[in-house]
């Protein structure tokens, strides 16, 4: 009971800490994100959640399983389930927090990942690969594409796996168009 109240507390706090800050909304977000559970379209940043685990490891609070999915009133699952596209549920109630996806866009939203990353709070894979998909514009849109735009020959893999330059994502975006 002590641990629930505790990691409760923790992401009460978190929530008070960012509710004031003056964060920028200003990116482009034409093209939205893609929900983690649905895999549908996020189309605004007030439609959005991020979602992860919370828990103890020697005294230090850590997480994982960062996911971006809809918030419930926005979820195309809400009418078939009670938690729409959230992952996480009762059975991680002592550990579970989420925010809006606003709070981790523009500046401050990229200081924030970047702070959960330099804190060891978020596994590093996860934190990155969230940081590309929220402020690498068109990662987001191409990310699912890379394998099959590399088989097509449409652009040439670099020896760093997951990390794209502009010039391939914007050739994997053409790849989709063409494809639809």
């Amino acid at each position: 009971m002590h641990q629930l109240i505790v990691n409760k507390f923790a992401c009460f706090i978190y929530h008070i800490q960012n509710q004031s800050k003056g964060l920028r909304q200003d990116m482009d977000i034409s093209q939205g994100w893609i929900c983690d559970t649905c895999g549908t379209l996020i189309d605004s940043p007030s439609d959005g959640r991020m979602e992860w685990l919370e828990y103890k490891s020697g005294g230090i609070l850590k997480g994982r399983g960062l996911r971006l999915v809809h918030h419930l009133s926005a979820s195309p699952l809400k009418a078939s389930s009670t938690l729409g596209c959230y992952s996480y549920t009762e059975t991680y109630a002592s550990g579970l927090c989420d925010a809006e996806l606003s709070e981790f866009l523009g500046d401050d939203g990229l200081m924030l990942l970047l702070s959960k990353l330099a804190n060891d709070q978020l596994p590093q894979d996860e934190v990155i690969e969230m940081i590309k998909r929220l402020h690498v514009s068109g990662y987001e849109k191409a990310r699912l594409h890379f394998d099959a735009a590399a088989s097509a020959d449409v652009f040439e893999p670099s020896a760093d796996k997951g990390y794209y330059s502009r010039q391939d994502i914007e050739a994997v975006l053409e790849f989709i168009k063409s494809r639809d």
